[in-house]
């Protein structure tokens, strides 16, 4: 199989709408079951975003990047999740789909665009 060679702003474009995909199906099942949300489109958009961002650093010799950032959104997926406890909400998909999201946002950058497209 050939290797594309895909242009960085294609990459970015395509962690984003995979990225905004999954925060419209989270949002949408979301508000069906429960009515409250972890995080919708924005914010997913915007984790994957920011793996893109770590992705990109650790592409330029900053290897700490992916690993840091990944343990700063687990963080704050913990504290979110920590939240939903106190409310009597149980389960942690959405918190799950928000780390996925920075994996599949770095990976946009990092590897061949079919393997961010198949998780």
């Amino acid at each position: 199989m050939q290797d594309l060679n895909w242009p960085f702003q294609l990459r970015f474009f395509i962690a984003l709408g995979l990225s905004f995909l999954i925060g419209l199906e989270r949002e949408s099942s979301g508000i069906a079951t429960k009515g409250r949300v972890f995080a919708g489109v924005r914010t997913y958009s915007l984790i994957g975003v920011f793996g893109f961002g770590c992705g990109w650093l650790a592409s330029i010799n900053y290897v700490w990047a992916i690993p840091v950032g990944l343990i700063s959104l687990a963080g704050l997926a913990l504290a979110g999740y920590l939240a939903k406890l106190k409310n009597d909400f149980v389960g942690w998909t959405s918190e799950i789909a928000a780390l996925v999201t920075f994996v599949m946002g770095a990976l946009c950058l990092l590897t061949d665009l079919w393997v961010p497209m198949a998780l």
